[in-house]
């Protein structure tokens, strides 16, 4: 609706949803913009690599090249609060333009399109309050500034997708996706339900074009994303070869090794790494051989309490200054394969552990999704009712189809999210925000269309 048309309409409802998003997109700036001026730029632990093109994220070059586009034009420091600036007002653009999006495609009632605002905006803010470090993603140098706020837009064009059908809606939600894949590797469940929201809409209407058409924008999607990361890491360190990120694998499984595995190596290199950092990981208390705990949640709290320990001590210092190794990526090839190398053998032989492990990251997983503290038996609870009041909500409004689609491509979002991230790395707060919003846009969304209905039917 155009200006002129708004001011002639005689819909109050129009005009109250209107003032509704004018007003607390002011909030949202106000607020966000008031942290960023008082709080100023955040660093954390993996800043750095950001910022200076380490091999460690060779993988994921949106970022690095975001902060470099700053750098090109800006040549002091500053460069940092001028990026930093550009993510409050991305994350300040995200919100309104998620919750109009979703509220008007759903009809929602007022005091539900307000809920929305209240909630992305505790989104953004309250991880001052909750999360271990208090850093506040939009403010710090990490992949969540820009990768956040995208995630709500690749969010409204997925459901776009598999409520309206049309081809131009999957073509921005795919294209979304593998952006987000390439900011951060852990959201390739992104691409995943981007191709089967695509599968899924192109299908319902019958147009076997489309689903061609999907299936080579996949295989040209894979050859671009190779080829971007080879140029880029071309540019950096002069090879075209993506270095592997071996450490993560390493440490997933190395807290899982045992004094008498040291058999289990033919290498004199790699049987040596593996018994200098067994012994390193055991006499610091970080092995599962100290693991004293009774249920699933004990192992997953205890693996956390471990994991960045074993993975940061995987240091092959001494053999690179015996061998004469000093170039950078040498260095890190070279520590990559013999972490593999170690994971490759542990793994067959504790298997058993490693799953029982798995699961208890999964539940930490899904309750961090939607809360924190999974620890408590109280927040386990909240959050079991949670998921039930989504499912729930699915189930009473399975005449609703777009409502149905919301809450079903929301639970795969969360599974795929959930089960991508444990079998990798640790389930903290940060990795699992992305499906926050949408589980409880998602119970927002039944519940507006339930009372809808019922009123309707009266």
């Amino acid at each position: 609706m155009c200006m002129k048309d708004f001011f002639k309409t005689e819909d109050k409802s129009i005009r109250r949803n209107f003032y509704i998003d004018v007003i607390a997109t002011i909030v949202v700036a106000v607020t966000l913009f008031a942290l960023f001026f008082i709080n100023g730029v955040s660093a954390v632990n993996d800043s750095h690599c950001y910022e200076t093109f380490r091999v460690e994220v060779m993988a994921e070059p949106v970022y690095s090249l975001f902060l470099a586009f700053f750098r090109l034009f800006i040549h002091t420091d500053d460069y940092i609060k001028v990026a930093v600036f550009f993510q409050t007002a991305f994350a300040v653009f995200s919100v309104p333009f998620f919750v109009k999006r979703i509220s008007d495609k759903f009809n929602l009632y007022p005091i539900f399109r307000i809920a929305l605002y209240v909630m992305l905006l505790l989104f953004y803010t309250m991880p001052a309050v909750f999360s271990r470090s208090g850093v506040l993603t939009f403010l710090a140098i990490l992949t969540e500034g820009i990768s956040y706020p995208l995630f709500f837009i690749f969010w409204v064009y997925i459901i776009d997708t598999i409520t309206d059908k049309k081809t131009r809606d999957w073509v921005i939600t795919f294209m979304i996706s593998v952006i987000l894949l390439l900011i951060r590797t852990q959201l390739a469940f992104a691409v995943v339900l981007a191709v089967l929201a695509g599968i899924y809409a192109f299908a319902a209407r019958k147009d076997k074009k489309a689903l061609i058409m999907e299936a080579a924008a996949v295989l040209a999607a894979v050859i671009f994303i190779k080829t971007f990361q080879s140029v880029f890491c071309y540019t950096i360190i002069h090879t075209f070869d993506v270095p592997p990120n071996n450490i993560s694998m390493y440490g997933n499984i190395m807290i899982l090794a045992e004094e008498d595995d040291s058999e289990l190596f033919d290498d004199e290199l790699t049987k040596s790494v593996f018994i200098a950092r067994y012994y390193d990981m055991t006499d610091n208390g970080w092995g599962m051989v100290h693991y004293k705990g009774d249920s699933l949640m004990d192992a997953a709290m205890f693996y956390e309490e471990c994991y960045d320990n074993i993975k940061d001590h995987m240091s092959m210092g001494s053999y690179f200054d015996d061998n004469n190794i000093t170039y950078g990526i040498d260095k890190y090839n070279i520590q990559n394969a013999t972490a593999k190398a170690i994971s490759l053998k542990l793994l067959p032989e504790h298997l058993g552990q490693w799953i029982y492990n798995y699961v208890g990251l999964c539940l930490v997983g899904f309750i961090r999704t939607v809360a924190v503290k999974p620890e408590s038996t109280l927040i386990q609870i909240y959050t079991a009712l949670v998921y039930l009041i989504l499912i729930g909500g699915i189930i009473i409004n399975r005449k609703n189809k777009s409502v149905v689609l919301f809450g079903a491509i929301t639970v795969i979002g969360v599974l795929g999210q959930v089960m991508e991230t444990s079998i990798a790395i640790m389930c903290i707060s940060r990795y699992m925000m992305y499906m926050f919003p949408m589980v409880y846009c998602g119970i927002i969304i039944s519940i507006s269309a339930y009372i809808r209905g019922r009123i309707k039917s009266e």
